[in-house]
């Protein structure tokens, strides 16, 4: 990159396509450094250390995940915009890091504010339309911990079992239809 031009951003970005690239366990300090043209001593201009890097990158990327989500479901509304919602996570989580990475740095950074604050978004995102369809307001607290619990379990079983993306959205569609009439 060059000089001037470097930003915690454009930072954070590199190391988002590094690790979409492979993953995790091979993003290091110094390979992030000679992705972006700079000497290892001058990333910590922008971010901390390798834990503030891939801390980064999960808000990030979460971030991205929910922007792009939001724009498609922009005049949907009700049991419809979760469903879709759902699948545009897992075909959009499906085009970039792994879920499996995603949810190894939502464990392990989840303390960290930039994500928690993207776990929140994430939350509210799909809360919005959780508390349109719930018959009783004091469930919706109870029905949107459940709809979570239900979405990432069918997301972390389809990215453990080698089934087609199409047959992944279809069965995951079909678990949350029955359990959304709960609600």
């Amino acid at each position: 990159m060059k000089r001037g031009t470097l930003t915690r951003l454009a930072v954070l970005q590199q190391a988002e396509a590094l690790v979409a690239q492979d993953g995790f366990s091979k993003l290091t300090y110094n390979g992030l450094a000679r992705q972006c043209g700079v000497k290892p001593q001058s990333l910590y201009r922008y971010v901390a250390n390798i834990a503030d890097v891939k801390s980064g990158v999960i808000g990030l990327y979460i971030q991205q995940l929910i922007e792009r989500i939001q724009t498609q479901l922009h005049e949907e509304t009700g049991q419809n915009a979760l469903l879709h919602g759902a699948e545009l996570f897992l075909t959009e989580a499906h085009n970039g890091i792994s879920f499996i990475d995603m949810i190894a740095g939502i464990v392990e950074y989840g303390e960290n504010e930039q994500v928690r604050t993207q776990i929140t978004a994430l939350r509210s995102l799909f809360g919005q339309y959780i508390i349109e369809i719930t018959t009783n307001p004091a469930q919706a607290t109870s029905n949107e911990q459940l709809f979570f619990e239900a979405f990432i379990g069918n997301i972390v079983l389809f990215n453990t079992h080698d089934i087609s993306t199409q047959d992944g959205v279809r069965i995951m569609r079909q678990n949350l239809a029955r359990l959304l009439t709960l609600f």
